[in-house]
């Protein structure tokens, strides 16, 4: 089930989605106050691949954080990353426009070696 804290960043992420094209949005991650925004991602290479791989190069996957990324054309996924657990939810681009959706699981999330 995800956090207040969660849908609360699914919210902002949201908010900047709506305020800038949706293939512009970068990876992006929320420790404490600080965001970091993951750029210079090589032509070809997922978004998703980057963000993992930004995560563990920085040695960030033993910490908490927040952190969105777009994870298909229309659809952008946010999670709350905790030592010992992940929640995540994603954000749905529609002609209708856009939703927060809870996600039980995301197959693609991994931050093993």
């Amino acid at each position: 089930m995800a956090s207040r804290e969660l849908r609360k960043f699914a919210q902002i992420t949201l908010n900047v989605l709506k305020k800038q094209r949706f293939v512009d949005y970068l990876p992006t991650i929320l420790i404490g106050r600080e965001v970091q925004v993951v750029e210079g991602i090589p032509h070809g290479t997922r978004h998703r691949v980057a963000i993992q791989r930004f995560i563990k190069n920085s040695g960030l996957k033993n910490d908490e954080f927040f952190f969105g990324v777009r994870s298909g054309r229309n659809e952008v996924t946010v999670g709350h990353h905790r030592r010992s657990e992940v929640s995540f939810m994603r954000i749905v681009r529609s002609r209708a426009g856009y939703a927060i959706a809870p996600l039980s699981k995301c197959k693609w999330w991994t931050l093993e070696d």
